[in-house]
């Protein structure tokens, strides 16, 4: 057994609320790591704990841990990590800094401003294996280059040596349970029975019920003693989205009889009874799908997909995997605009999106529709067309929710072409300060924070703001026109009925104005961003205010009578490789990153 090399890995705590997902990357590697001769590694879950930055870094210093792995998955978590790079590295200069995840698009900026020594470049098992060999071993930096998968500084410059070898598909997710402590455990497997009832998660278990305990069938209130958790069964996608980041290439899906293995011992070890497949590209092989199929329904399981192309089924598939135990199947629909579709480079139509909704809804399972706001190229009349596609989906049945929509605005992330594009465009700056300001900025924010979120799109920023507000009025106004007033309004306001205009202004219930008098807010979808222009005028004053008008009515204007600056709606990857001359700028080390996988 190698000795010598003791680790602790740690998640950063982003967001409001923890992620109820299993740390499965850093398990994946502490796993690898173990069975490399080098078990001394820990878990600090972070993101489930949420210590204070003081008690997180003196738990770091009483550690002491040779290597400080810092799991970044996604790239809005750079202000955390710098921080708690920058920090032990003050506290404790020898301990090696490890960043993996998608935030290693932004290795130089890591490597330069956030005084990490290593970034792992794709999957993190083998790489991080033959870094602690070299660490151990004490062999010169030179040697480092035969490691693929790593990004790091020698004399000043980034030296870049590959991605990672992929694993097979057999070796994929592989974990180790027993890191999990018992606090991490109970918020990664649930009790099903501590759902409240008009939860989503409750409804997408139990799409029949309609919110209430009482209707549960007993079969399934026998359920509510279980546990639920998520896994996946693949890793990759069929697709390149261009808002999206690839690190890993292409999709590997695991053997039928490996994921049953693994949901068995879920099942007997922790009690799981429901099951949340977090792939991001669920059911892509239709002999896998009906395999699987076919494998897990004597298991008597409830599951739920995450995420599935609406290209990828059919009625007779949704039946099979209903048949199964599948409650739930959520669609990257992303746009109803077919332009914006191409943009995105999603490989989609309209009519695969719609038949998949209906299907779906039709079958008796539920399913949210998910759609992206503020692509380049987005207008008035493109969000319009995606706001009357998500408003057929959810007049599709009475058992639809109005609420029960995900909505988030584009956002540019590291490694994505989106990202790129705007780099290329002048929103994003092309120096190391500026990207790195650009990375504080959306640092801890989602999609949807209008604060922090770039306005890809030539619309001024006050109609780019109300387009999910025509969204939401155009739903309103359907679900009343097919289901009726009664079930609208009980629907949104429950048994004490549509609340009276006087209380909603005393309020001042934006939203509830929205829900309550759904037909004026439709018909006054088009200049919804009004309501912004008091408050610039407030903040800004009086001539700022005007100005502001100024611009969004002559935008208005000009989309109305089609004299907009044309945009050519062709794949963004498409531009970059064809169309603009500084596309994918930087330094050799750092362009394969900057594409992605």
């Amino acid at each position: 057994m190698k000795t010598g090399v003791r680790s602790l890995f740690v998640t950063l705590p982003l967001r409001g609320e923890p992620d109820q997902i299993p740390p499965y990357g850093p398990l994946a590697v502490m796993r690898a790591l173990s069975e490399a001769g080098y078990p001394d590694t820990d878990l600090y879950h972070m993101d489930v704990i949420r210590p204070s930055r003081d008690h997180a870094l003196k738990h770091i210093e009483n550690l002491a841990p040779d290597v400080l792995a810092i799991s970044a998955p996604v790239s809005t978590s750079y202000e955390p990590c710098k921080f708690f790079s920058l920090e032990t590295k003050k506290r404790l200069p020898e301990t090696k800094i490890v960043v993996g995840g998608n935030l290693t698009a932004s290795a130089e900026i890591l490597l330069r401003k956030a005084g990490v020594d290593f970034c792992v470049l794709g999957e993190g098992e083998e790489a991080s294996a033959s870094l602690f060999d070299w660490i151990a071993s004490g062999q010169s930096t030179e040697h480092l280059r035969h490691i693929r998968g790593l990004a790091y500084l020698d004399n000043g410059r980034v030296v870049n040596t590959g991605y990672a070898r992929p694993l097979s598909k057999e070796k994929i997710w592989r974990v180790n349970w027993d890191f999990l402590d018992d606090r991490c455990f109970n918020h990664s497997f649930r009790r099903i029975g501590d759902l409240k009832p008009y939860s989503l998660r409750f409804s997408e278990f139990f799409p029949y019920a309609e919110g209430r305990i009482e209707n549960l069938l007993p079969a399934d209130r026998d359920r509510l003693t279980k546990r639920f958790t998520y896994m996946a069964c693949s890793k990759g996608c069929i697709n390149r989205c261009t808002f999206c980041h690839r690190f890993v290439k292409g999709i590997r899906i695991q053997p039928v009889e490996l994921v049953i293995q693994r949901i068995r011992e879920v099942v007997d070890r922790f009690d799981v009874g429901a099951l949340i497949f977090s792939d991001e590209c669920f059911g892509a092989s239709r002999k896998w799908l009906l395999a699987f199929c076919e494998a897990i329904k004597p298991l008597g399981l409830l599951w739920k997909v995450g995420g599935m192309r609406s290209d990828c089924v059919t009625r007779e598939i949704i039946s099979l995997m209903k048949e199964s135990g599948c409650r739930s199947i959520n669609y990257g629909l992303e746009s109803g605009s077919q332009p914006i579709l191409n943009v995105m480079e999603k490989h989609a139509s309209l009519e695969d999106n719609l038949n998949a909704v209906r299907w779906t809804i039709q079958s008796g399972l539920s399913t949210v529709p998910q759609v992206v706001l503020g692509m380049p190229g987005e207008t008035n009349s493109t969000v319009q067309e995606t706001s009357e596609m998500v408003a057929t989906c959810m007049t599709v049945a009475r058992s639809q929710r109005t609420s029960r929509v995900s909505m988030t605005r584009a956002q540019a992330l590291p490694g994505s072409p989106l990202y790129e594009f705007v780099r290329s465009t002048g929103q994003i700056g092309q120096t190391l300060e500026e990207e790195e300001e650009y990375l504080l900025r959306v640092s801890d924010c989602d999609a949807s924070d209008t604060k922090s979120a770039l306005n890809f799109t030539q619309a001024p920023r006050e109609v780019w703001l109300s387009w999910t507000l025509v969204l939401m009025a155009t739903i309103y106004h359907r679900y009343k026109l097919r289901f009726g007033p009664e079930h609208y309004y009980n629907e949104q306001f429950g048994a004490g009925g549509r609340p009276s205009l006087l209380q909603l202004f005393k309020n001042r219930d934006l939203d509830g104005l929205f829900k309550a008098f759904p037909e004026v807010a439709y018909r006054l979808r088009g200049i919804l961003w009004l309501r912004h222009i008091p408050r610039i005028a407030r903040r800004e004053g009086i001539w700022e205010g005007f100005r502001a008008l100024w611009k969004n009515l002559s935008y208005c204007l000009r989309h109305a009578t089609g004299t907009t600056r044309p945009f050519e709606y062709k794949s963004l990857r498409k531009k970059l490789d064809k169309d603009l001359e500084n596309a994918y700028f930087g330094t050799p080390e750092m362009v394969s990153l900057r594409k992605g996988q």
